[in-house]
């Protein structure tokens, strides 16, 4: 329903972006993912990594080379069909957690991450900030008690008790973090920065 729904979306002009997260498991099929992505008509795209499972070197080498296969033709995606990858504005070291206000389905709201990486159901109600039926102030009551990003990698692999798999997460978001900066290097010496700022602002002021 969503992918058929896709065309009126982007018609209209809303503002769109999606979120897609490798995990270990499917390392070999990021390019693919991110490709297809385009392919379905988003132009706004993250890159992001599972946050929790362990990964091992052999994973963190497939990661390496399929994020090095898409840094290879994003210059053309952003040349050509407008497509911003928002790693390049937005990416936080050592790996980025989500923390933009989420409502889980229901309807108690949270610093996104948390809504979905703590597995336990009365562990995670200890950090609801909110329900959408109790909304009476405005929403930026609300955005003042979101998580840093430092505060939601402390409370997931806390909480979940993962503190084992978190050396790794860290590795392989240096890897994520050098692609970004090696990209954002391209970018600006092949002039194509300026046009990624362009429609980065433009989204914005949608």
């Amino acid at each position: 329903m969503i992918v058929k729904n896709l065309p009126l979306i982007f018609k209209e002009g809303i503002e769109t972006f999606c979120y897609t997260v490798v995990t270990p498991e499917t390392t070999q099929y990021f390019y693919d993912n991110v490709t297809g992505l385009v392919k379905l008509g988003f132009k706004k795209i993250w890159l992001m990594m599972a946050c929790g499972p362990l990964w091992n070197k052999q994973k963190g080498s497939e990661l390496r080379l399929q994020l090095e296969h898409i840094a290879k033709i994003y210059p053309g995606l952003l040349k050509n069909k407008d497509v911003v990858l928002l790693n390049l504005e937005n990416w936080l070291a050592p790996f980025r957690m989500n923390t933009e206000l989420s409502v889980n389905i229901d309807g108690f709201i949270y610093s996104a991450c948390l809504s979905y990486l703590i597995t336990d159901d009365e562990i995670r109600k200890k950090y609801v900030i909110g329900h959408i039926n109790d909304m009476k102030g405005s929403i930026d009551e609300l955005e003042s008690k979101r998580l840093t990003n430092e505060e939601a990698m402390d409370v997931i692999y806390r909480e979940n008790k993962i503190h084992q798999n978190l050396a790794s997460n860290i590795e392989v978001g240096k890897i994520f973090t050098r692609f970004s900066q090696n990209l954002l290097k391209v970018l600006i010496k092949d002039k194509l920065w300026d046009k990624y700022k362009e429609l980065l602002v433009l989204g914005q002021k949608r």
